[in-house]
């Protein structure tokens, strides 16, 4: 099994879906079945059950899922550390408090402890004003909901060109 397989593999369990999965990992869907397949075939143990409308995870999928987890983890970190490729530089991310507080602070948390050359702000701000914040160079990405009815992004890219 190699880390494409896994990382599709495990794509596919945090989804529930081939479909999602391939967009995820950007492969097609018949591609991902195929990938799982291969690690079934390889495991010589059945992974998922798919049922009409879900996918099920065995007992052993279960337990591939999270040495999955681990071993991509590692993957990720030793390929980081001995091709010393280390990230730098400064991300500044705003969005309103409901997305930092339950979800951008703990995974940037673990993105500062894993690249501590990165440093990253997180601003708390209203989405019409995250909004504003588009056009301005110092912004990287502006995390916002749409403010009014069918509104859309007025700017082009938030990235710096």
């Amino acid at each position: 099994m190699n880390t494409d397989q896994l990382k599709t593999y495990v794509a596919v369990v945090e989804t529930g879906s081939f479909t999602q999965a391939a967009k995820t990992v950007h492969l097609t869907q018949s591609a991902v079945s195929l990938q799982i397949k291969r690690l079934e075939d390889e495991l010589g143990v059945s992974l998922l059950n798919r049922l009409p409308k879900a996918i099920k995870v065995t007992g052993a999928g279960k337990d591939l899922y999270h040495y999955a987890k681990e071993m991509i983890e590692l993957h990720d970190r030793a390929v980081l550390t001995i091709s010393n490729r280390e990230l730098m530089g400064h991300i500044r991310i705003g969005a309103p408090e409901d997305y930092i507080s339950p979800f951008l602070t703990r995974i940037f948390s673990r993105f500062s402890q894993a690249h501590p050359r990165v440093k990253v702000d997180l601003i708390s701000n209203l989405s019409m004003n995250l909004k504003k914040a588009v056009d301005r160079p110092t912004w990287i990405l502006p995390c916002a909901r749409r403010c009014g009815r069918g509104a859309r992004w007025s700017s082009g890219s938030p990235w710096p060109g």
